[in-house]
């Protein structure tokens, strides 16, 4: 929530209020999640298409731009801090995978086809993900992506499409947008439908839970440094012993299945 509001108030409302932004968007939270599954499943389907058209967009209006040597050398350090750095991306991404498991498997009207999507979506925000980086890296090198708190963003100000349609960063960054947008809606609707199994006060718990997102969100980090220093230092090992948790888990599940077949 703290990364979205802020990303919005930075690039494009310098003097809306952040408690503003953040009211206006939990209102649509509130909405997607109180109508349910096929609402949730619906608009992540649309605003998949939206963002994978985006990408595309901003690929082929950067590939000018790209420049081989701004990761030259390649391994100048050894093979120690980018093993370390690629621990640290995965275990920061294991948060949306997660995400993806929420559904309960009556939500599903296709189960037999729903691992082979779930598996095919994997794929491709995978490749999207190892893109962006690349991409931003080639084009910004090593020491301007660490200069900048929007390093993705500062690429986009350099799509240029036909040779004359350039500056259109504001529109292809809504992608970004977007994805945070679900990934609260997600975690909402889970924390929901955890505590909360009738449809009796439902809008009340929904409201609750929002409003403490919010507020957390908001008042957990004073400024950009102590976000960012949180991002670094802290989530990526929160995130990290979430995985180790679900794969101790699975492990068991494993075992005593193999115990009931035996």
């Amino acid at each position: 929530m703290y990364n979205l509001i802020n990303f919005i108030v930075s690039q494009f409302l310098a003097e809306t209020p952040i408690l503003i932004i953040g009211i206006l968007f939990s209102i649509v939270i509130f909405y997607a999640v109180y109508k349910g599954f096929e609402v949730i499943s619906r608009i992540s389907i649309i605003f998949f298409v939206i963002n994978l058209t985006l990408f595309i967009i901003a690929i082929s209006g950067l590939i000018s731009e790209i420049d081989i040597s701004n990761i030259k050398p390649i391994l100048e350090y050894g093979l120690k801090n980018p093993f370390i750095s690629s621990l640290q991306i995965c275990s920061i991404n294991l948060l949306p995978v997660f995400l993806l498991l929420i559904f309960k498997r009556n939500d599903i009207i296709d189960k037999e086809k729903y691992n082979k999507y779930l598996f095919i979506y994997m794929i491709i925000c995978n490749i999207l993900l190892l893109s962006f980086i690349g991409v931003t890296t080639l084009i910004l090198g090593n020491n301007l992506i660490s200069a900048y708190q929007y390093p993705e963003f500062i690429v986009l100000k350099k799509v240029k499409l036909f040779g004359f349609l350039d500056r259109i960063e504001n529109v292809v960054s809504i992608q970004w947008i977007l994805g945070l947008f679900m990934s609260l809606v997600l975690t909402t609707y889970y924390i929901t439908t955890t505590i909360h199994h009738n449809k009796k006060n439902k809008k009340t718990t929904i409201s609750i839970i929002i409003i403490i997102i919010l507020l957390t969100s908001i008042y957990a980090f004073k400024n950009n440094t102590i976000f960012n220093y949180y991002s670094y230092h802290y989530y990526p090992y929160i995130t990290g012993s979430l995985f180790i948790i679900f794969l101790i888990v699975l492990i068991r599940c494993f075992i005593h299945k193999k115990r009931i077949k035996s």
